[in-house]
């Protein structure tokens, strides 16, 4: 008799121990990052240019308005967009934990000077920034910059 009973016991908190795994778990999958205690928080996922025109070579500067509510290291992959994407190479992002609302240069993802589209077409930088939460959860924000065009005129 006494061996049933703690036999039950023991189903009883092996069950108990498997739903809080769960639970925990499932909360490390799909809400920590996401719905509870966001890495980043954008005030808009449209970044604005300085410009509208610019000229091949030239470096464009988007106006970043985010609180970043964690310390962790992200990575961030731009492209230059057109149709055809053109990625550049995924580099990290370093900043601490705050508040902030500044014009940045991309100076690595500087504008080609060569293939470039018919006169008159428009281009757009996407990013494709990614934090990793946890173990188990990458948190992934989709950016776009407003659209510009490439000429040889460009406004300098």
């Amino acid at each position: 008799m006494i061996w049933r009973k703690i036999e039950s016991c023991g189903v009883a908190v092996l069950a108990g121990l498997l739903f809080v795994t769960l639970l925990w778990v499932g909360f490390l999958t799909f809400v920590d990052g996401t719905h509870y205690n966001p890495p980043v928080v954008y005030e808009s996922l449209v970044l604005n240019t300085d410009k509208t025109e610019y000229a091949p070579g030239d470096v464009v500067s988007v106006f970043l308005d985010v609180y970043k509510g964690r310390n962790t290291e992200g990575c961030v992959t731009w492209s230059l967009v057109n149709g055809r994407v053109f990625p550049y190479v995924k580099r990290l992002l370093g900043s601490p934990s705050g508040t902030y609302e500044k014009w940045v240069a991309l100076t690595r993802e500087s504008l080609p000077t060569a293939n470039l589209g018919p006169e008159g077409t428009m281009y757009h930088f996407e990013a494709l920034v990614e934090y990793r939460v946890n173990p188990l959860r990458v948190v992934t924000y989709k950016l776009k910059t407003t659209p510009f065009k490439i000429t040889n005129g460009g406004n300098k």
